[in-house]
């Protein structure tokens, strides 16, 4: 499917004219303002989570991350695919 201009007329026209796309976005605005706390204390609460946390390890950390790139991302091993490929293509 390739993206033309006349399709993304088409896309843009049919979303501000359907009430179907309105009614949604008022839908999740009106579920984001319904908040528990406002916006000021939620900012509060992640500066200061993220100031107390500061000196604590990450949680989630990538399993290769103290590896070198080039074994990360499998160079070696695509570099003797490479190779096994041009020996066989001869």
């Amino acid at each position: 499917m390739t993206l033309t201009g006349d399709k993304l007329y088409s896309f843009a026209h049919e979303m501000l004219t359907n009430r179907r796309y309105k009614d949604a976005v008022v839908h999740i605005h009106d579920v984001y303002l319904d908040r528990i706390i406002d916006s000021l204390q939620e900012a509060l609460f992640w500066t200061n989570r993220s100031l107390i946390l500061s000196g604590r390890k990450a949680t989630f950390q990538r399993k290769g991350i103290f590896m070198p790139s080039s074994q990360f991302f499998y160079v070696p091993q695509m570099f003797i695919v490479f190779i096994a490929v041009i020996a066989l293509s001869e």
